[in-house]
């Protein structure tokens, strides 16, 4: 599967709403599988009652099923195996490389009640698309040659189509939170977070930033835009944009550019953990592997260095936290060969402390440590583990020096 065909298809819609992708790490079956076989013709028959479906479906087969096991098939949804549907010229198909899910059952008591979603029974990934960033994408898309005409080629004068209208102006529904003027000093500055009290894409903030910077008698203007006040007040949290215009020209400063906008390439609303605790909250979605490697770790300390002999594979970049002891150079450390050491300063003072240390995030570790851990530590596990629900791995320790 093409992850970016996915992402086509995530910021097409026209609606002022966030999108998810969903993501299943699964094996994909054959066309000819007998448990694609089943579960397509279990859709289409024509009564609830599942033992009367067996009883049709063994008549084609030379070994039967039991009802057991045809019922474990029924459960239980299925991928299929692109490459094994051959279908020339179904453009569409083609271009998308896409492939075919199967919905599992519920059935209960002998008589099929539902269907059910693939999503509420298989583990998976989420990432929500925030709307502010759909034009950007597309754009990115685009350029990749991820284009309508492309994706539906049966189609050529498809484009993709416009989002609807906002429900008002950003001059009209947008608040100020909280401003700062400073006129000390060779030029005169301005700042402020604005909340923006609705949902716009970045180059409509950023058109909107440019007109209200000119607009200030200010020299500079800093603003930082979330999407509600609440994100507003957090002050430099969860910014969808931050915007640093400079007017005039001070050649004397060395400044790069009269106007920086930063795109918050990380930023997902924090609206979407509440709305949707279920799909995009984080939490463990690939279940830990039965072959995960057992991850062994042990922690001397002296007053100078803390020293970690473990088994977890090369490059895994490890985090410190303490209260009472310091890192000198770096909260960061990499284990290299079994080894991971850490230059630190003790107070003199202190005869007893804690500290820990976290296996960071995996969407700060490199690809090659990644490919060996799993893309959510699904490959290594331990009991002095505790796996949190941004998926870092914390290790307690207790130290006498």
């Amino acid at each position: 599967m093409d992850p970016l065909v996915a992402l086509f298809f995530a910021v097409s819609p026209t609606v002022r709403e966030d999108s998810v992708i969903f993501i299943f790490i699964k094996p994909s079956l054959r066309r000819e599988d007998l448990h694609i076989d089943l579960l397509t013709k279990l859709a289409f028959w024509g009564s609830t009652d599942f033992s009367s479906f067996v009883k049709s479906f063994n008549e084609q087969l030379s070994e039967p099923l039991s009802e057991h096991n045809a019922l474990t098939l029924a459960t239980k949804p299925v991928f299929v195996d692109r490459h094994s549907i051959v279908d020339a010229g179904n453009l569409r198909m083609c271009a998308q490389s896409g492939t075919f899910a199967i919905c599992s059952n519920v059935i209960e008591d002998g008589r099929i009640k539902e269907i059910s979603g693939i999503e509420s029974t298989e583990s998976f990934l989420t990432i929500a698309i925030p709307f502010e960033y759909k034009a950007k994408l597309r754009r990115e898309l685009s350029d990749r040659n991820y284009t309508p005409d492309k994706m539906f080629a049966d189609d050529r004068s498809r484009e993709f189509p416009r989002f609807e209208k906002a429900k008002g102006s950003l001059q009209s529904i947008s608040e100020i939170v909280d401003s700062n003027i400073n006129r000390k000093g060779l030029y005169s500055k301005y700042g402020a977070h604005i909340a923006l009290n609705g949902l716009f894409t970045v180059g409509e903030i950023t058109e909107y930033a440019r007109r209200f910077a000119y607009s200030r008698a200010e020299d500079r203007v800093w603003l930082w835009f979330a999407r509600d006040r609440v994100n507003a007040l957090q002050h430099r949290n969860n910014l969808v944009l931050t915007a640093d215009i400079m007017k005039k020209s001070f050649p004397s400063l060395d400044l790069l550019a009269d106007e920086s906008f930063l795109y918050h390439d990380g930023y997902v609303p924090i609206s979407n953990y509440y709305s949707n605790p279920n799909n995009i909250r984080s939490g463990q979605k690939i279940p830990v592997s039965k072959k995960a490697r057992y991850i062994k770790m042990s922690v001397t300390m002296t007053s100078s260095r803390i020293t970690i002999k473990t088994n977890l594979f090369n490059d895994a970049k490890l985090f410190f936290s303490s209260d009472q002891i310091k890192a000198l150079y770096s909260d960061e450390f990499v284990v290299h060969q079994g080894r991971a050491d850490l230059d630190i300063r003790v107070p003199l003072e202190l005869s007893k402390g804690n500290f820990l240390i976290v296996l960071t995030y995996p969407s700060t570790q490199t690809r090659a440590f990644l490919a060996k851990s799993g893309i959510q530590y699904e490959n290594i596990d331990s009991p002095a583990f505790k796996r949190t629900g941004l998926f870092s791995l914390d290790c307690n320790n207790k130290v006498t020096t």
